[in-house]
């Protein structure tokens, strides 16, 4: 069994700055809801169509810039295709997640059952 490192230890570039796992509104068929998190306030529906899958991800605490690096999730939808999710629009005070559905050539926006990202800067 590996012992878990002592955070005291590690560089303030190596600690996460925010994380959250989310339920992009698929599920409750209403709105993105949080689940568990760290540094997020909000998660709000950002679509401008009822394709969905767009998101904005509020942060509690501001990021000291907008260059900071988003790693985000992706999955096996139920049907066999593939969903990936990127960060689209950051600031320091949030950033926007796109969701999106390959379905071979006809890629789309879509809802997703659930998101995981994690921020680091």
């Amino acid at each position: 069994m590996t012992k878990s490192r002592d955070i005291s230890e590690m560089k303030d570039s190596q600690v996460a700055k925010a994380w959250c796992y989310f339920g992009g509104g698929t599920y409750n068929s209403v709105n993105p809801y949080i689940v568990r998190s760290f540094n997020v306030s909000s998660v709000t529906d950002a679509s401008t169509s009822t394709a969905g899958g767009q998101y904005t991800v509020n942060f509690e605490n501001n990021m000291e810039s907008a260059g900071y690096v988003v790693a985000t999730s992706a999955g096996i939808n139920g049907d066999g295709t593939v969903s990936s999710v990127w960060a689209n629009t950051k600031s320091i005070s949030s950033v926007d997640l796109f969701g999106l559905a390959n379905y071979g050539t006809n890629i789309s926006y879509t809802d997703m059952g659930s998101i995981n990202f994690i921020v680091f800067e």
